[in-house]
């Protein structure tokens, strides 16, 4: 029985049963509960920022994931790059205004 369609944007708010299994990383299972607690902190570190177009870089999947879901969720617009070269970011950079990623701020440029 196919379960009921929930749009990414919502997700969140919806929610899930808090063991259940939303991943493996490595040889670890991730919960929904953990994962729900890693978007809800990209959400809270997005929400006085007034930037609206967020390149995300994550080479992590779950990173990734969880950058994704976010953005939806603090109803900014994701911007994905086919790659993370950084002569196809500069190309891109009419594009977004700011980068959430999952390397060190230092690494990253946040123009």
């Amino acid at each position: 029985m196919p379960g009921e369609f929930i749009a990414v944007s919502r997700l969140l708010a919806t929610g899930r049963a808090p063991r259940l299994a939303v991943c493996a990383d490595g040889g670890r299972e991730v919960s929904w509960r953990e994962f729900a607690r890693q978007v809800g902190g990209i959400v809270q570190a997005l929400s006085p920022r007034p930037e609206a177009r967020w390149l995300i870089h994550c080479e992590h999947p779950l990173a990734f994931a969880a950058a994704l879901l976010a953005v939806l969720h603090a109803g900014r617009q994701a911007v994905l790059a086919p790659g993370l070269q950084p002569a196809l970011l500069d190309a891109l950079r009419p594009a977004y205004d700011a980068i959430l990623g999952d390397a060190a701020a230092a690494e990253l440029d946040l123009r």
